[in-house]
């Protein structure tokens, strides 16, 4: 059975339908910035100093589950938060988009997680990290999301 390979274990993997062939790693493809953003001064207690959102074109479209609920994407966005470090915990870290949370991993550029509704990524809007899943522990980033002119959902 083909897969998107969005994090390793704990966290869900997105699988598409079955009849698609092929391994999708989102880590390593290559993306367009669609927003930046670079602190003078590291934020929060985790010392950011920075973010970024790439939109990764997919190879082909794909039927996945999100939430148990059938979608079709030919579209991912990879949002990286730099700084740290993210020291291991018995947690995982989140990347918030306003409200709601995405699960992220530590990777070598900083922490990593993904958007496969464009409808999240809104001018504007807060982005913040946190460990565990609770609004209660978020660390709010100094600068909103400010969309490149290259975005287009």
């Amino acid at each position: 059975m083909a897969q998107i390979l969005v994090t390793e274990t704990p966290y869900p993997t997105v699988t598409p339908a079955p009849t698609q062939e092929g391994t999708v790693d989102l880590y390593s493809l290559t993306g367009e910035v669609i927003a930046e953003a670079k602190f003078a001064e590291p934020a929060t207690s985790y010392e950011v100093s920075s973010y970024k959102i790439d939109e990764l074109a997919l190879p082909h479209p794909m039927s996945i589950a999100i939430n148990a609920e059938p979608a079709d994407v030919s579209k991912a966005w990879r949002i990286t938060i730099t700084g740290g470090p993210f020291p291991v915990r018995s947690l995982g870290y989140y990347i918030w988009v306003d409200d709601a949370s995405l699960p992220a991993k530590e990777a070598a550029e900083g922490l990593v997680g993904f958007i496969f509704d464009p409808s999240m990524l809104r001018e504007g809007v807060k982005i913040g990290i946190s460990y565990s899943d609770s609004i209660a522990f978020r660390h709010q980033l100094p600068a909103l999301l400010d969309l490149f002119d290259n975005f287009s959902p």
